[in-house]
């Protein structure tokens, strides 16, 4: 069930994208996690898709696996320049088929500023 789970979020989590403008260009999966390339305007987005049935996923953004996958992706494919954000999507399921999705905007500077706070 858990891959079937994960899924139907990532096909949430893109057509939620798609409804705010951004088009999706990729779906990445690395070291067990789900990642959605998206562009928006003159921005490339590297959505991280984090899945939960039980309450609503920990917010997990690590700044260093976003560097990582972004360059390797940059690398692999001749993009214009661009602009690069980190984001994070927080998928959780809700009982008779519904979901609830977060979508955290720069969430590469929003770790930074925990990792300050704290």
């Amino acid at each position: 069930m858990k891959k079937n789970l994960e899924s139907k979020a990532t096909q949430a989590a893109k057509r939620f994208l798609e409804l705010r403008e951004y088009q999706v260009l990729d779906t990445i999966k690395r070291k067990g996690s789900t990642w959605i390339v998206a562009e928006q305007d003159d921005t490339i987005v590297f959505c991280k898709l984090s899945v939960s049935e039980i309450g609503l996923p920990k917010p997990a953004f690590n700044r260093f696996e976003f560097e990582t996958v972004a360059a390797k992706y940059l690398d692999e494919h001749d993009l214009p320049d661009r602009t690069v954000r980190g984001d994070r999507l927080d998928f959780h399921l809700l009982p008779n088929d519904r979901a609830f999705l977060r979508h955290t905007r720069a969430a590469s500077s929003a770790a930074v500023e925990e990792a300050l706070a704290s």
